[in-house]
């Protein structure tokens, strides 16, 4: 987690952020951080984190790339628009905050889906083989780079079910989306996939460096938090597949205009659930 914030910003977004008690396993109870924004009466149980206060990615919490064999092998984009394939050495952890980079690429091994040479190398770091949850509150807080009304590249925290996709659902907590395809005006949308919708919300106002991107799931509703406001809600076709996290950073036509060696930042990605009495 970032250190040098300047003091005024660390009051504002971490003290209303903090309840009395959090269960953890075994009974033990301790200050932790809450939902930014969520009732304070509420209780909650931490179960995943990362504050990114080391030097290297955490390998187990997080693959770099995906479903590669190896740490260090490059893998494919997930979507077919994408113009970069993810490269571990993109990957960096370092005063308190992950960051992601896209670069031009030279490497004819850094491939594109369908197999051509990717013009961008980007970045991918995902749960999916450490860990999964079904139903909570996920958290991160995300540096997206850009310019006043448009941001750039194609940053995303999403979750992704494991299964066949998309019945087992997939969550966009911030995926930065051009509203015209055209690279133009994008901003940090959320958006749910399922077998049977795709709502889409954008929070306005103003997007760019530093925000706290939430996402709300429980049965029978999902709701994406900006700050800790409500930016939108989801009650039908809700899954019940366990998810795996995922952040990503790269280019392509659905996301910002293209700015390679501009680093999107990660201060933390937390998850709790809600401890029932």
């Amino acid at each position: 987690m970032i250190a040098n914030l300047n003091s005024t910003v660390v009051a504002r977004l971490l003290a209303p952020a903090l309840v009395p008690l959090a269960v953890f396993a075994g009974g033990a109870t301790a200050m932790t951080p809450a939902p930014f924004g969520q009732p304070k009466f509420v209780m909650w149980k931490l179960i995943f984190d990362d504050e990114f206060n080391g030097t290297s990615l955490d390998t187990t919490k997080w693959w770099p790339g995906w479903n590669t064999p190896t740490v260090g092998s490059w893998s494919w984009p997930k979507n077919v628009l994408e113009q970069a394939c993810y490269e571990p050495t993109n990957i960096s952890v370092g005063g308190g905050k992950l960051t992601m980079q896209i670069i031009p690429n030279s490497d004819p091994n850094c491939q594109v889906q369908g197999g051509a040479q990717a013009p961008y190398s980007g970045a991918l770091i995902a749960t999916n083989k450490s860990f999964t949850f079904t139903y909570g509150y996920v958290e991160g807080r995300m540096y997206y780079p850009g310019v006043t009304g448009s941001l750039y590249n194609w940053p995303v925290i999403w979750t992704l079910g494991l299964g066949t996709w998309p019945a087992t659902g997939e969550f966009d907590i911030a995926e930065v989306t051009s509203p015209h395809d055209n690279n133009a005006q994008a901003e940090p949308c959320a958006a749910y996939h399922s077998a049977t919708t795709l709502p889409r919300f954008c929070p306005g106002g103003n997007y760019l460096g530093w925000h706290i991107y939430g996402m709300d799931w429980e049965p029978g509703y999902i709701r994406f938090y900006f700050d800790g406001k409500v930016v939108g809600t989801v009650t039908n076709a809700v899954v019940a597949s366990p998810q795996a996290i995922i952040i990503d950073y790269s280019a392509g036509l659905w996301g910002g205009a293209i700015h390679p060696n501009v680093p999107m930042h990660v201060d933390y990605v937390r998850v709790w659930q809600r401890v029932v009495n």
